[in-house]
């Protein structure tokens, strides 16, 4: 779970991280494997896209967690050079809260 969070999360909404191991420990080890493991190895296996990002040519925002440890917030410095924009860090928050 401490991908997804940022670190403090316990204490600031001990609900948020509580919820998903509940939902995660709702599937039978089948499902995760039929689901959840070949989902992540599309996100993780993926090519990256960092050779593309200078060609897109619309209005773009890089948004970031400031707590994001599965990307981390010099990613999105990154990215958002590449599109000639700046980055929005949000302060205490990680992947996904």
């Amino acid at each position: 779970m401490p991908l997804f969070f940022a670190p403090d999360i316990e204490r600031r909404a001990p609900d948020l991280p509580r919820d998903l191991r509940g939902r995660l420990s709702g599937f039978t080890p089948e499902v995760l494997r039929r689901s959840i493991v070949p989902l992540g190895r599309i996100i993780f296996d993926r090519p990256g896209a960092l050779p593309i990002l200078s060609k897109i040519d619309a209005p773009t925002m890089v948004l970031a967690g400031a707590d994001d440890r599965a990307r981390p917030p010099q990613e999105s410095e990154i990215m958002a050079k590449l599109l000639d924009c700046e980055p929005t860090v949000v302060p205490a928050c990680g992947h996904t809260a």
